[in-house]
């Protein structure tokens, strides 16, 4: 899962990210936080019946300095996609240090 390193200011955050599926496809995005999975977002568009779904989600975290940050696809691993074309988001806010 790729990685991006946030030069972290201990404090609450607000995160938020947008994932979109390729058509016919299942996506599963987590947000990881030290390794661990903290909140999952999905988007289902395999049965082709339904127009474009979105999976998006938002978490309110304590951050502490050093800590790591990513978003990655969680499930499947495989031939899976995310849609592109700026549909896949991700955020953070600082809203209140410590």
């Amino acid at each position: 899962m790729p990685t991006v390193n946030i030069i972290v200011i201990p404090g609450t955050y607000l995160f938020n990210f947008n994932i979109m599926a390729a058509e016919s496809d299942y996506v599963e995005g987590s947000l990881v936080v030290n390794g661990q999975h903290v909140v999952h977002a999905l988007s289902d568009h395999q049965d082709g019946t339904t127009s474009w779904d979105m999976g998006t989600t938002n978490v309110v975290i304590r951050l502490n300095e050093g800590d790591v940050v990513s978003v990655g696809i969680q499930w499947p691993a495989g031939d899976n996609t995310v849609h592109g074309n700026k549909f896949n988001t991700f955020s953070g806010y600082l809203l209140r240090a410590l």
